[in-house]
Order: structure tokens, then sequence, then C-alpha cells
């Protein structure tokens, strides 16, 4: 054996040999990533026509009501008195609850059980309980009014349709105003020497996401005067035939009107109610077309006689070839009444309480 002079053997380390790092291999579980995310992108962008078709609905049942209060916040007033009474009402509400709590949950310890929060809790269910009863009792009702009045027309066009949908947005702003003062507007308000004040279709404006033209009217003028000019001028949407063949205004600038109120139903003065409607709302008539002698919307007497006869001068008619007319009754549901309708069975219509036998089907 070798030996070096003056080296202890035992304090040299043996020689250790490492093997040479490893070239790392590509990571590909990003790179299949990759291509799955672009996949799918891919997939979803050539089936996004046919996917917008299924999306719509759902989107505009769970967000349908924001566009609905963008529009409509801006023009909401705010009523003091209706403030200062529901907070007297709640604190009523409160103070019942509390007196109530603390008198019949004694404590383990001698003190009543019940405390402040407690009262906060079962105050906050009762309102969240009324307040969706309230909003289970107008989703009802509206749904049953969407069941009751067809949107299309199995054998009409487009128009008839936005007609008919026209006529579902008038009954429903006057149900609206109904629930608001308890009776329809006023067919027309006229002063003292007879003048013509306003119509009802002024009244409903708000109902008719016209809440802003709504603020610009001048109530103690008549709709005739230079104040009121400018607002009445402005058409309203709901208040307007499809068809084209009919004027948009008159001779001095004021919109028109292509329907008019039962003049039996939406009386002058006072107005009156669904209770008056003792013949039955389904067979009472309340508005409908008109396609001649049009009178601006704010006019006080744009209201007519359905039992003048259906296309008569003055009475109700509409823009169709078969001269037949929509209409909206009581109840809300809008119908087609043909023009070889029986004039005793528009008559009837005509009246609330006539007492009359009509077929549902007229």
């Amino acid at each position: 054996m070798k030996s070096y002079a003056g080296i202890d053997p035992a304090t040299v380390e043996p020689l250790s040999f490492e093997p040479p790092p490893e070239t790392p291999k590509p990571n590909r579980r990003w790179l299949t990533c990759g291509v799955v995310v672009g996949f799918v992108w891919l997939l979803c962008a050539g089936l996004a026509p046919w996917l917008s078709g299924l999306w719509e609905p759902p989107l505009r049942l769970l967000f349908g009501w924001a566009p609905f209060l963008r529009r409509t916040l801006p023009e909401v007033s705010v009523s003091p008195i209706g403030v200062v009474t529901f907070a007297l009402l709640l604190a009523g509400l409160a103070a019942a609850v509390h007196s109530l709590g603390r008198w019949g949950l004694p404590g383990s310890d001698g003190h009543r059980g019940w405390g402040v929060r407690a009262t906060a809790a079962t105050c906050g269910l009762i309102v969240s309980l009324f307040v969706a009863g309230v909003a289970a009792t107008g989703a009802g009702h509206q749904i049953g009014w969407l069941t009751r009045t067809p949107l299309t027309d199995a054998d009409g066009p487009a128009r008839t349709s936005q007609s008919q949908n026209n006529l579902k947005q008038i009954g429903l702003a006057l149900h609206n105003y109904h629930s608001q003062h308890e009776q329809f507007p006023p067919g027309g308000t006229f002063g003292p020497a007879g003048g013509g004040q306003h119509g009802w279709a002024t009244r409903v404006l708000p109902f008719l996401d016209k809440g802003a033209l709504f603020q610009r009217v001048t109530w103690n003028e008549p709709w005739s005067a230079p104040v009121n000019r400018l607002p009445f001028a402005e058409p309203v949407e709901s208040l307007l035939s499809p068809d084209r063949d009919l004027p948009t205004e008159d001779a001095d600038g004021y919109a028109l009107a292509h329907y008019a109120g039962n003049s039996r139903m939406l009386t002058d003065g006072d107005g009156s109610s669904i209770r008056d409607a003792r013949d039955g709302t389904v067979n009472t008539l309340l508005a409908g077309e008109v396609a001649d002698r049009l009178l601006p919307w704010a006019h006080p007497a744009n209201t007519r006689d359905p039992a003048v006869g259906l296309n008569a001068p003055g009475g109700f008619g509409g823009p169709w070839e078969d001269g037949g007319a929509h209409v909206v009754m009581v109840d809300g549901s809008v119908h087609f009444l043909n023009a070889d309708i029986d004039p005793a069975v528009l008559r009837a219509l005509a009246t609330p309480d006539g007492g009359e036998e009509i077929d549902p089907l007229y």
C-alpha cells in the first residue's frame, strides 16, 4: 500500500461522486389546460347564438327588474306623512311585541328573558312576511292577467299583437290607478263654466312609464292652456295604434290617442269603481280602439259610448280590414269584437249594471 509521510489515513475523507443533475422535463399540465380552455372558448363562441336564446328567459326573470328600477327610481317621490305613519306603526308593533315577550317568557333567574334583540328579530320577521304576502299577491295577479290576456293573435300580424299589448298596458294602468285611489280615474274633469280640464289618460301616465311627463303637467290649468302645450304634444306610445295610416297629431300639434275609454265606466266627475260593474267585470267594456274622430290623449272628452255601434261615427272601431276592434274589459282581458257583433250584445257590454245576459264568447 502506498503511504504518504505526515498524513494520518484516519483523517482522510473518502471521495464521493454525485450523479449529474437531470434535465427537467417540460410540464405538460399547463399546456393541457391551455388547450382545454381554448377548446371550451371556441365551443362557447360557436354556440353563443344558440345559447343566447336559452339564457335570455332566465336572465330576464332574474335581472329584468334592474332596467325597471333604473327607469322609475328617479321619478319616485317620498311622502313625509307616509314615512312618519310607517315609523309610528312600526314603533307600536315593536312596543306590543316587546311587552308580550317580556310578559310571556320569564327567565330562569327570575328576570324576563325577552330582550331587545328578540323584539327586533320578531318585528323583522313580521314585516318580511307581510312584504312577501303583498309581493305574492301582486305576482299572482299579474300571472293571472297574462294567462287571461293572450299577447298574440293566431291569425293576425305583428301589429295586431302590438295593439293587444297596448290595451293590456292601458287596462293594467287603470287597475293600478284603481288600487291606489279605490276607483277608476274620471273620464274627464270640467270647470264651473263647463270648460274641459283634464282627461283620464293624463291621470294614469305614471302607470304607463310616463312619470316624468306626469310631473310636467300643470294641473291648475286646463289641458289646452299654453303652459300645458309642450307636455301634451308629446306622444304616449301605449296610446298609439301600430297602424301607420292613422295620424299621430292634430292640426294644433297635440299628440292623438288611438284608444278611448268607455264613457259608462270612465264617467265624468268622480269616476266609478270595479264594484259598479255588477254585470261582471268580464262582461263590461273598459277601453278600446278608435279609428275616427281622434282626440288628443289629454282631451277630457276622450271617451265613447260603445252602444253607439262598432265602427259607427263616434264609436269604437279598429283600423283592421275586417272592421272589428280590440277592447279591454274591466277584468283586464283583451278581446276582439267582430264587425258583425249583435248590437244588443254591444249595448250589454257597454253598461256596467244593465242586468243583461251575455254569451261569454260574445
